[in-house]
């Protein structure tokens, strides 16, 4: 969650971590009900997705994406 703000070097308190953690908490992406978008309609694969975004996810840390 910090990387995005370090290379120009804006801090991001722990405060401001707990809350956007607390905003995620609240509104889960599934508040809405799911839309449901499987890959294979538009000819992917979820290997190949996640392939293409392997260098991303440690760059821009996310708890959404975070796997452990």
């Amino acid at each position: 969650m910090r990387s995005p703000y370090e290379p120009d070097g804006d801090e991001l308190t722990d405060d401001t971590v707990q809350r956007i953690r607390r905003w995620l908490a609240e509104h889960p992406q599934d508040r809405f009900g799911s839309a449901a978008c499987p890959s294979e309609r538009y000819g992917l694969i979820d290997d190949g997705i996640g392939t293409a975004f392997d260098e991303c996810f440690p760059t821009f840390d996310s708890e959404l994406h975070r796997t452990s």
